[in-house]
């Protein structure tokens, strides 16, 4: 069994490991959107099962991201993500509208991604 040099953090415990576990999530939980939107417009009924089975796989790895950072910088930071994903996709794949209003929220989203990461 190998040792860990004293004062080295886990794997799970490093900051750079944040970010891309929370990309893998995003993106599971987008797709999992996209299943959820086409099953609910007359997709197939498995649709719904993968929509459900890729939510919890992306829940599980965000909760590890909360193994890194705060859950006050953590799921802040995921919601807003997949919100604006989530509104971009259903625009440009969906054909639904955003009022000029919901770009500015979103805008506003990203800024307030950035102002939460912010290392003081």
């Amino acid at each position: 069994m190998a040792r860990r040099r004293a004062g080295r953090k886990p794997p799970w415990r490093d900051k750079r490991i944040f970010f891309p576990l929370l990309a893998v999530a995003l993106v599971l939980e987008i797709a999992a959107d996209w299943f959820s939107k086409s099953w609910s417009i007359g997709g197939p009924t498995p649709f719904i099962i993968y929509s459900v089975s890729l939510y919890v796989v992306g829940a599980l790895i965000m909760v590890n991201a909360m193994r890194v950072k705060t859950l006050a910088q953590t799921v802040p930071v995921f919601v807003i993500s997949t919100s604006i994903v989530a509104a971009a996709m259903g625009a440009f794949m969906f054909g639904e509208r955003l009022s000029p209003l919901a770009v500015i929220g979103m805008a506003t989203g990203i800024a307030a991604v950035l102002l939460i990461n912010h290392d003081d």
